[in-house]
Order: C-alpha cells, then structure tokens, then sequence
C-alpha cells in the first residue's frame, strides 16, 4: 500500500497592480479595477462617504446606556416607528393634527428632526451611493464617473432634472441605501437587555 503525504499550499505572491495594469481585456481590467479598489478600502476614503461624527462614533462609541428623558423626544420617536412603514407623509399628519390639538404642550420634531435625533442617538448613519435605474450596478468604484451604465446604457442622472436645467442639474436616477453594520452592532450594545440577546447563540451553546 502506498503511503501519501500531503503538503501545504502556499499562496502565490500575486502583485494585483501589476496584473491590473497589463489587463487587457475592457471586462478583465474592469474586474481587476474592482479587486483593487476592494483592496484599499476603508472607513475614511471617499467611496465609505462617512463624516467626521459617524467615524468618531465608529471609532469610539459611547459606553453609557442610551438614556431619553425628554417626553416630546420619546413621543417623536415612539411615533416615528409605529409609523415605520407609512410615508414621511403619514408622519406629518400626526405632527400637524399634535400641533392643532395640544397646542399647550410641547412641539413634537418634525420629521427631519426626529431622523437626525435617532442617528444622533443611536450613533447609526446611512451610506447612500448613486445607483442605475434598473439597479444594474453601483456608481462607485470604477465606476462612479459614469454618465450612463454599462450594462443598460440607462442615464446615470434624472432626465427631467437634467432638461429642465439645460444639462447644468446633475441628480442621481436612483440611489441605494447601506447601514454600516459597525453602528448597528454598538448600538445594539448600548443597553443591557438588547446586549444579553446579542450573547443568545454563546449562552445556548457552550
């Protein structure tokens, strides 16, 4: 019977720029081009687009727990995420018929305020990147300088806006949300109970 022995596989030393720069291939290099900007990212480059605030947040969240004395905050937050999957609309109904009918009592936040009081609170921030209308790719990376997409040949920005203004107006067709899952986590942390449920899977199987 013969004996095998198994060796270990090392990785080959791959210079990914060199393989970017001698790509060829428009699909090849525009994949290459992917790797790379991959490669060098990092909270603080442009394509993360994250303040100053929300990286100091990232870097250095807050210890205390979450505490909200204010009962107008409370009622604007509370408020705002019964009505979580109703429009902005619905939410400024309910701020005009609470300033119609309490007008003793103190103002609810509107509903730009209250989203800046949440992220102020829970320290979690939305990244938004400029998308195709069919949501073919993200204009990010190599390929944030886009007028049109790749895929499609769709307009990178809105056509009405785009006329109305002779070309000068540049918005986006489309835009796609991400929420960073390092603010997510902290604020999860911020407060006992929702910590020890974030523990669940460790304390039901050790």
């Amino acid at each position: 019977m013969k004996s095998c022995s198994l060796t270990a596989y090392v990785c080959p030393n791959i210079n990914i720029d060199q393989l970017t720069e001698t790509a060829i291939l428009p699909k090849l290099r525009e994949t290459m081009e992917c790797i790379v900007s991959l490669r060098n990212a990092s909270l603080d480059d442009a394509a993360a687009k994250l303040d100053e605030v929300a990286l100091q947040q990232i870097c250095n969240p807050p210890q205390a727990t979450l505490e909200i004395n204010t009962p107008e905050i409370w009622h604007s937050i509370s408020t705002y995420l019964a009505l979580e999957h109703s429009s902005q609309n619905a939410y400024e109904h309910v701020h005009h018929s609470h300033h119609i009918n309490y007008p003793d009592h103190a103002e609810m936040l509107s509903f730009s305020e209250v989203k800046r009081t949440i992220a102020e609170y829970t320290g979690v921030e939305k990244i938004q990147n400029d998308m195709c209308l069919n949501t073919c790719l993200a204009y990010t990376g190599p390929y944030e300088l886009l007028e049109s997409c790749q895929k499609c040949t769709t307009s990178h920005w809105n056509q009405e806006k785009l006329h109305t203004s002779n070309g000068h107006t540049k918005v986006p067709g489309c835009k796609f949300t991400t929420i960073t899952l390092a603010t997510q986590l902290q604020a999860w942390f911020h407060h006992p109970q929702s910590t020890r449920e974030m523990q669940y899977l460790h304390a039901h199987t050790q």
